[in-house]
């Protein structure tokens, strides 16, 4: 998307985004949901596996999510 349509996007569900924020994560930040977004720029391609390390990482995380 380019940046005005990202940020029409966003602009779209802005307002129901701070009802979620606030009656769910109980926080009312007006910078939960980031506008205007700022992409990640150290995405890798999607075809490019992930390494070892990376794997242990998210292993390990899953497996706290699950004890917790």
């Amino acid at each position: 998307m380019s940046p005005t349509e990202r940020h029409a996007f966003i602009d779209t569900y802005n307002e129901h985004n701070t009802e979620i924020a606030s009656q769910y994560l109980r926080d009312d930040r007006p910078d939960l949901f980031q506008v205007p977004y700022k992409p990640h720029t150290n995405l890798r391609p999607l075809n490019q596996s992930l390494s070892g390390k990376e794997l242990r990482e998210i292993d390990k995380a899953i497996k706290t999510h699950i004890k917790g």
